[in-house]
């Protein structure tokens, strides 16, 4: 393994995955459309983005065939080219497919897998951290991503634990959802250097202040340009030029309530991302193909507004990272 948690840190784009016209058919087959993705992944990584990672829950890792999510990585390896750190998603239902999907992973030449724990049952913060321990011993080559994201793994861990999960050479990041900044300083402080913490683009600022390293964004699929900057206000120091540029990247993000994003997180962010890009982002696959008709108008004006951030900031030098 020679990606360490040093190595993780900036901007990561985390991108959707572009999907064929008639992709959300039930009989629908080979429904990745390659020439879209390979366009998604050169966007971010000429745009600056520090590193990608493909295959999470904007990613439909969820609804795509085995054959299909085998493409994505092989498709992703092939036009990332080491240029920056790329993370593929291998969470499956229980640790063996789990562990068979990160040696795939890890084979095709991915520099690390994201990660969430099986969530059929509610997992268990022992059961969680042990997950962890197993992949990391079934192929311990393979550098891992923890993603945290308590809305669909069901379980959020706790500092203490982050501190086992610490222990553990091959987790060398963590891509967090939370939302609250208590818990992400208890974990910051419980890690160490040993996991590089990602926190979402919306909590870039002010969670670099404590100690993390970086942000995730699925809108970085448009461009990651307006995140960069607030990233490099971060790195300088800026605080209070980080906290005006955040403010008006998240502004009407996430544009729903909390309970009916984590209902509709796939078929709204890759509507944003869709009308942005002028349809390159192809429908959801089944069965998250319904979003309701004020979620539609929302996702159309959030999708107006941060093209607009996209102009306004694409000018900006992008810094190496800190």
């Amino acid at each position: 393994m020679s990606l360490t948690a040093a190595d993780v840190k900036g901007v990561y784009a985390l991108l959707i995955t572009p999907c064929k016209v008639g992709g959300d058919a039930v009989d629908a087959r080979d429904t990745v459309d390659v020439d879209a993705l390979e366009w998604f992944i050169e966007n971010a990584i000429s745009s600056g983005a520090h590193g990608i990672g493909m295959l999470g829950t904007a990613g439909e890792c969820h609804t795509l065939t085995r054959d299909e999510w085998e493409l994505v990585v092989r498709t992703s390896v092939e036009v990332v080219r080491r240029r920056v750190p790329l993370f593929c998603g291998s969470t499956t239902l229980n640790t063996r497919d789990t562990v068979e999907r990160t040696r795939f992973v890890h084979n095709a030449g991915a520099d690390g897998v994201l990660n969430g724990v099986p969530m059929w049952l509610v997992p268990s913060v022992d059961n969680a951290v042990q997950y962890y321990a197993d992949i990391a011993e079934a192929v311990p080559d393979a550098a891992i991503m923890v993603y945290h994201n308590p809305a669909a793994f069901r379980v959020t861990i706790p500092p203490a634990a982050w501190g086992r999960l610490a222990q553990i050479p091959q987790v060398v990041a963590v891509k967090t959802t939370v939302a609250d900044v208590n818990n992400t300083m208890g974990m910051i402080r419980a890690v160490g250097d040993h996991i590089s913490v990602l926190v979402s683009d919306k909590l870039i600022y002010p969670s670099m202040m404590f100690g993390a390293r970086g942000g995730w964004a699925t809108r970085a699929s448009i461009s990651p340009y307006p995140m960069l900057r607030v990233y490099e206000a971060c790195v300088r120091g800026d605080w209070e030029e980080a906290n005006r540029i955040g403010a008006e990247v998240n502004h009407d993000w996430v544009p729903c309530t909390v309970e009916e994003f984590h209902m509709y997180d796939t078929p709204l962010v890759k509507r944003v991302v869709d009308i942005a890009t002028g349809g390159k982002a192809g429908p959801t696959r089944r069965p998250f193909v319904h979003l309701p008709a004020h979620l539609e108008e929302r996702a159309q004006k959030h999708a107006a507004h941060y093209l607009k951030l996209v102009e306004k900031y694409t000018p900006a030098k992008v810094a190496t990272p800190a």
